[in-house]
């Protein structure tokens, strides 16, 4: 069974194509991990698609930042005033 030839695109509905297929291990040991990378076969398509999960990666790594430093500011302002 090819999961990767039955998946579509997220924007478009086409049927994905196979661009790669890596394995890793977990966390650099363990468990061995397979990889495998499809992409739209409209090239258009895909860098409108490519372009909105980097804007979301981009404003959830902006939140945790935000969030550690929220969390570092209010142990400093709990420990100044003991």
């Amino acid at each position: 069974m090819d999961i990767a030839s039955e998946t579509v695109c997220i924007r478009c509905g086409k049927k994905r194509i196979f661009l790669k297929k890596w394995s890793e291990k977990a966390d650099g040991k363990g468990k061995l991990l397979t990889y495998t990378q499809t992409i739209c076969p409209d090239k258009k398509c895909q860098e409108i698609v490519d372009a909105k999960f980097t804007e979301m990666r981009e404003r959830r790594e902006m939140s945790e930042e935000k969030r550690k430093h929220n969390l570092i500011n209010r142990k400093l302002k709990h420990q100044t005033t003991k």
